[in-house]
């Protein structure tokens, strides 16, 4: 509320899409399907009566250097691990480079020529991006954020769900989470 109080004409800056180095992209792939964490997140806001849906791609590695590097070419965020996210077993503190938005999508369509074990999850993950375009362009004589149709709703479910099948290990099953309805409820 103060941002925009403040900065009343604030527009969410229009992505701009970067052309990079095959060599860069392959690499990228390479990094992605060996150290890479591809997630669509998922959570209903009671108090909204809305589910939420969030997408990243996420490299973890105690290599400052690869994280820099990641994040000097691609964008996205790189950060430390504090010593709370740092698994118990790790000598080191991991760095961490998170690509979200309108970049997720780019990058994604530019690796997936690249990519070997995780190509499937590459794929799901633009579909699943596709579906946020002009999400978080206001319509006339509208604010806010705008109720998603049951259909939309289901459909990013299912390709979480997708994902979500191919993180699982063999023998074991992930707990799925069921999509809330729009006019459900709690």
């Amino acid at each position: 509320y103060k941002i925009r109080k403040l900065m009343p004409h604030f527009k969410r800056s229009q992505f701009v899409a970067k052309e990079y180095n095959p060599i860069h992209l392959a690499y990228l792939a390479g990094i992605i399907d060996g150290e890479g964490c591809i997630h669509i997140g998922y959570y209903f806001n009671k108090s909204q009566n809305r589910s939420t849906y969030h997408t990243m791609i996420q490299v973890s590695n105690t290599e400052k250097t690869l994280i820099e590097w990641l994040s000097n070419n691609f964008g996205g965020k790189a950060a430390l691990y504090t010593k709370a996210q740092t698994p118990k077993n790790s000598r080191q503190i991991p760095y961490v480079w998170k690509l979200g938005g309108d970049n997720l999508t780019h990058i994604c369509r530019l690796v997936l020529p690249y990519m070997i074990c995780k190509k499937d999850q590459i794929e799901i993950m633009i579909k699943m991006r596709e579906t946020f375009h002009d999400q978080h362009e206001p319509k006339k004589g509208q604010q806010g954020i705008q109720p998603m149709s049951q259909k939309l709703i289901d459909y990013r479910h299912s390709l979480m769900l997708d994902l979500r099948s191919l993180h699982c290990r063999k023998g074991h099953s992930k707990d799925l989470l069921i999509p809330c309805a729009l006019s459900s409820s709690p």
